[in-house]
């Protein structure tokens, strides 16, 4: 059977048992726990405790390869870069990079630009959030492991801790630029990592 993703559209995605492209794991959750941002400065953490990576840790603590597992090759984990590189290369997200200081976090100076966390608390976020989480567990029985209570409140944790970070730097006016001259709000990229299992409608 097949699974309807809603997020920017629709798509669907062939069930698979456990793990086993934790590749695809990476893309799809990305695209199901962010949008499209529509404002200059809605932005997400590449890295640090608010990040993408940390919140599917939270959820999937098996699925990241830890530092000191990076010696042994694994087909069922992900390590940090290569999470890094599914995000930029499989599924189109772009950088941004933060050129005066003030970011009260341990993100660095490089975002992931025109992408926001959806939220729990926003009552159209919170029905794509539980429709992308029933999606999550057909198409990956690994994430079911983690009742939908306590996926949306780990969403709901990151988004509004991140969502204070922001409005701090929003309140200084920072410069930023985005790496590699791209436009200031870049159309969605269909995540190809699931091109060949996904049909992607646009909205």
């Amino acid at each position: 059977g097949r699974a309807t993703f809603a997020h920017e559209g629709t798509m669907m995605i062939k069930q698979r048992s456990g793990v086993r492209n934790p590749g695809m794991l990476v893309s799809a959750f990305a695209l199901a726990v962010t949008c499209e941002g529509r404002k200059p400065k809605d932005w997400v953490a590449r890295k640090g405790k608010y990040s993408l990576q940390r919140a599917l840790e939270r959820i999937i603590p098996e699925i990241i390869l830890s530092e000191s597992e990076k010696r042994f090759r694994t087909k069922s984990k992900i390590a940090t870069a290569a999470f890094l590189k599914v995000l930029e290369n499989k599924c189109g997200f772009k950088r941004i990079r933060i050129r005066r200081q003030g970011l009260d976090s341990d993100a660095g100076d490089l975002l992931f630009c025109s992408r926001r966390w959806l939220r729990p608390s926003d009552p159209s976020d919170r029905e794509l959030l539980q429709r992308n989480y029933q999606t999550l567990c057909f198409a990956f029985p690994a994430f079911s492991r983690c009742p939908l209570a306590a996926f949306l409140d780990i969403i709901g944790e990151f988004s509004t801790a991140w969502g204070s970070v922001l409005n701090k730097i929003r309140s200084r006016g920072p410069d930023a630029k985005l790496c590699g001259g791209a436009d200031p709000v870049p159309a969605p990229v269909p995540c190809r990592v699931l091109r060949s299992t996904a049909v992607e409608h646009k909205p």
